[in-house]
């Protein structure tokens, strides 16, 4: 019995069988099984009676209902009628619902009669009787048949599930709904929200279905809780991209949330297109919360200082709240009600928690006071290694979860304790670098971050482990780079190359599949996007010269000679002239047994490694790619210093240098000023500012000749007259080395400018790294006295006193003795001795007495010199005249006149 043969509808036509014994069997007559009276009774009790008696009466445009009966085989959606090729009066509206559900799950939809002819069929009985969208889907493919397997069945089940799904959407009026756009993606964000907090709906519209692409879409509206057929209020929803003029938009909205009761709630969202029809609506969950107030101020301990971006956070085991104090020291937190754990923190302060109960629609207050951590500061800056160019980073404190930009400088105020600081930039692998902040202390650091590789490395010699020969010849050079391995990560694509500068692809002995088409393919679109390739092996040649496409003569712009050159040597022409190598034993692999021999398609291509029998490898320049094509394996050169020459010179022409090396030198002290005569030590230190170590490392000091160098550590090389020189110098990656050296001028040197000159170099250095120095020459004692002149004068038997200053302008403490020059009349120094510290001033007073009577004359004046000299160094002095007079008594006799 074939129950799909059974119905009471239209029981007894085409494609059903009398015979007892068929698969088709229709029954002895309609509806005779108990199964299909019960669902033929069970259905009727769910859909009215929606369509006319006649087979030509069309159900109304908002009949309700979808019967979806399962069957297999065939990968297909049908629907009525079966039992004639006459469309149903509903055709229209049933051909479009199909389409729509066969757009999800790949099926092919067409009218029932169109497998072949059925009669008394469940889906023709549901449309006819009651006019219900009716449709059967047949599933499985022919393997699977009428009668699949177990173990088939989720797989079949799988690809109906979402047909099934839009089924249900549009049951409510399938020939209407099923016209208007598919509504897909709903989502909700966020979707748990506190009342009156807007909530974000985005979802895609789409108008396409199976067999056409739809109308445009014009419109589209979101409800919050209750659906449009329940009288829900419609939210308009804008295009994402502004405008409404595709057949499949995003869409989205923001609806509010003011008044609603708290809960779970659905957020409704369908679309319209430009025919009128409003499509099924889809949904998505929100949970709306009530909330309460937390707010405060947070200030520093003991004072009304507000401290601005404190953390807050609010926990109740359940809820998590986080916010930040404004520049006032305010914050304000909407939280669900409830009891909480608040807690303030900032860096640098004791962090401040509180236990606080909040209720609905009311402001809970919750002030904070810190206390200030003892505290140091890091002053950092970012920089390129091997350039020092500056660099914009985000720092971070790991273990604290806090970023800063540094751009490429950056000051913080840390309390004390052990870090790890790790600085990040676009382009360069992240560093990160230890440090420990005491109190009171500066803490000065350099991030130095190294650019990410702009060479890939394609291994692509079916697993021979060719690399370990060529890989530490990139390593020796010191260029970085990342590696991409065939025979485990599969052929690499386009987008796994293009962000490198450069590629080196080695083929190894491969001659099946040294370049596939498809890699052939992805090296040209690479190329063509401005990559530069190195690719070497012994058969690409033979395997690739006549593939489809043309890429060894077009790309490679290679001519095929011979398989085997037959030799075991290749000379080297253009960039690398004057290179010999064998390929044969040493240390290379020793496996060229038939090395390509090859020769240029056309002028693009210049022989760069040649055979007696011909062409060994060349460089390509066709104005748009640029590449290196080798037509023998790298890895078989006899040398591993050759096999470095040879990828060095190589990616040099093709714009892939070594990285950049730098020397950074720094002296302290830098005095301004030196003297004469005191011994000045200067301490340098030298940084490899690169990735590559410094090796054969020179470092020249270059002084007056007039300078005697008293120590140098380590020891120099070579030390002459006015040049100290270390040679055979050896430095690490980022390494530092300390020089030191003591240097005197001899007091006859004389005062003026002193400069010395620093260089440091190596073999892998473009420019050496060089610094000068300079500084004033000054004496290391020096006095000065004033007033160089002095006049004083008294009568005769007074004792006049000069009162002298006395500077020590030099740059040690002098003790300073004074003396007068003999003379007729006593004087007295007070102090003849002193001791003046450097920039020190003493006065000095000298006391002359004038004698009475004798042969002292109107005129007379007593002269003396008064040197004042250093102990230390007598040879430095200053002097000072004074000069001392007589004052004479006139007596004048006075006359009185009597009047």
């Amino acid at each position: 019995m074939d129950l799909n043969r059974n119905s009471s509808f239209h029981w007894g036509g085409p494609g059903a069988s009398t015979n007892p014994c068929d698969e088709t069997y229709r029954g002895p007559s309609p509806a005779s099984e108990s199964e299909t009276a019960r669902i033929e009774s069970f259905v009727a009790t769910l859909f009215p009676d929606q369509r006319g008696p006649n087979d030509t009466d069309p159900a109304p445009d908002d009949a309700t209902g979808v019967f979806i009966s399962l069957h297999s085989y065939a990968n297909l959606v049908l629907w009525p009628w079966g039992d004639t090729y006459t469309p149903a009066p509903n055709a229209a509206q049933l051909e479009m619902l199909g389409r729509r559900m066969a757009s999800f799950n790949g099926y092919t939809p067409q009218q029932a009669s169109e497998l072949y002819p059925t009669s008394g069929a469940t889906d023709d009985w549901a449309y006819g009787e009651l006019g219900v969208a009716a449709y059967t889907f047949e599933m499985g493919a022919d393997g699977d048949g009428f009668y699949p397997s177990c173990s088939r069945y989720d797989a079949l089940i799988q690809p109906t599930v979402a047909a099934l799904l839009y089924a249900a959407k549009v049951a409510r009026t399938p020939y209407l709904t099923s016209f208007g756009p598919h509504a897909q993606n709903v989502a909700a964000t966020p979707d748990a929200v506190l009342i009156g907090d807007p909530v974000t709906v985005q979802a895609t519209l789409d108008d396409s279905d199976s067999k056409n692409t739809g109308q445009t879409i014009v419109a589209a509206e979101v409800y919050l809780g209750t659906p449009p057929w329940d009288g829900g209020i419609p939210i308009p929803m804008s295009a994402s991209d502004g405008a409404f003029d595709e057949t499949a938009e995003a869409v989205q909205a923001q609806i509010p949330t003011v008044g609603m009761t708290r809960g779970r709630h659905l957020v409704y969202v369908r679309g319209r297109d430009a025919n009128g029809f409003w499509g099924p609506v889809s949904a998505a969950f929100v949970t709306l919360l009530d909330s309460s107030t937390l707010t405060g101020t947070v200030v520093v301990s003991g004072t009304t200082t507000p401290l601005s971006g404190v953390k807050i956070t609010a926990d109740s085991g359940a809820l998590h709240y986080e916010a930040q104090t404004d520049p006032s020291g305010r914050y304000a937190l909407t939280l669900y009600a409830g009891t909480y754990t608040v807690t303030a923190s900032l860096l640098g302060y004791t962090s401040s928690t509180a236990v606080v109960s909040t209720t609905i629609g009311q402001t809970t207050v919750q002030d904070f006071a810190l206390e200030r951590l003892p505290w140091g500061t890091l002053s950092l800056k970012v920089a390129e290694l091997g350039t020092a160019r500056p660099l914009t980073a985000t720092i971070a404190l790991e273990a604290l979860g806090l970023t800063w930009v540094a751009a490429p400088t950056l000051t913080l105020e840390l309390p004390t304790g052990a870090y790890t600081v790790t600085a990040t930039a676009e382009g360069y692998w992240p560093r990160a670098y230890p440090l420990t902040i005491t109190a009171g202390a500066w803490v000065t650091r350099t991030f130095r971050l190294q650019p990410r590789p702009a060479l890939l490395v394609v291994d692509d010699d079916a697993g021979a482990n060719y690399e370990t020969y060529l890989l530490p010849a990139l390593d020796t050079l010191g260029i970085p780079y990342a590696t991409w391995t065939v025979a485990t990560q599969s052929s690499p694509a386009v987008s796994v190359l293009a962000p490198y500068a450069g590629v080196f692809w080695f083929t190894g002995d491969d001659a099946v599949n040294s370049l596939t088409r498809a890699e052939q393919n992805t090296l040209l679109s690479y190329l063509n996007g401005g990559g530069r390739l190195f690719v070497t092996g012994q058969n690409i040649g033979m395997d690739i010269k006549n593939d489809y496409g043309a890429f060894f003569r077009d790309v490679l712009h290679a001519t095929f000679i011979q398989d085997n050159a037959g030799v075991t040597e290749t000379v080297g022409l253009a960039f690398y002239s004057g290179l010999t190598a064998a390929l044969a034993g040493g240390s290379g692999a020793d496996n060229q047994t038939s090395p390509d021999v090859i020769a240029p398609h056309d002028a693009a291509a210049t022989p760069v490694f040649t055979y007696t029998t011909g062409a060994a490898g060349l460089a390509v320049d066709d104005g748009v790619r640029q590449l290196i094509y080798l037509a023998f394996g790298l890895e078989g050169v006899a040398d591993s210093a050759q096999r470095a020459t040879i990828l060095r010179q190589g990616l040099a022409w093709l714009g892939l240098s070594q990285p950049p090396a730098r020397l950074e030198l720094t002296v302290t002290p830098q005095p301004p000023r030196v003297w004469l005569g005191i011994p000045v030590t200067y301490t340098l230190t030298l940084l490899n500012d690169s990735l590559l170590p410094m090796t054969d490392g020179v470092l020249t000091l270059t002084l007056p000749s007039s300078a005697t160098v008293l120590a140098h550590t380590p020891p120099a090389t070579s030390v002459t007259p006015g040049q100290v020189i270390w040679r055979d110098l050896a430095l690490g990656s980022e390494a530092t080395q300390t020089f030191t050296w003591t240097v005197v001028l001899p007091m006859d040197a004389g005062v003026g400018p002193f400069a010395s000159h620093i260089a440091a170099s190596w073999p892998g250095l473009t420019t050496p790294a060089e610094l000068e120095m300079t500084a004033e020459v000054l004496l290391p004692y020096a006095l000065e006295v004033s007033p160089s002149v002095s006049y004083q004068a008294g009568p005769a038997g007074a004792t006049v006193s000069h009162r002298l200053t006395l500077t020590n302008t030099g740059a040690l403490s002098a003790t300073v003795m004074a003396s007068a020059s003999p003379g007729a009349w006593p004087i007295q120094i007070i102090p003849t001795q002193t001791r003046i510290p450097a920039g020190g001033v003493t006065p000095v007073t000298v006391n002359v007495t004038i004698p009475e009577g004798g042969a002292l004359s109107w005129a007379t004046s007593h002269v003396i010199t008064v040197t004042v000299a250093v102990a230390e160094a007598p040879t430095v002095r200053a002097q000072a005249v004074l000069f001392t007079s007589v004052m004479r008594r006139v007596y004048l006799p006075l006359v009185l006149r009597a009047p």
